[in-house]
């Protein structure tokens, strides 16, 4: 039979060893989110540019036309 302090030494780094992988976890999910975030922010600016690139060619043709 286990004595106790040997059972609670193993139960402590049990613990220990889930509260890591939570925390791993949780930091896997916050650079995901960061990743997110970033592709979203450029995909955005992509879509402002092709716009503004849009405008100017419209207002080129414009003038040209005139």
């Amino acid at each position: 039979m286990l004595s106790a302090g040997v059972l609670d030494k193993r139960q402590r780094e049990e613990e220990e060893d889930e509260q890591e992988e939570e925390e791993e976890d949780e930091q896997e999910e916050e650079e995901e989110q960061e990743e997110e975030e970033e592709e979203q922010e450029e995909e955005e600016e992509e879509e402002e540019q092709e716009e503004e690139e849009e405008e100017s060619g419209r207002r080129t043709s414009r003038c040209t036309s005139r």
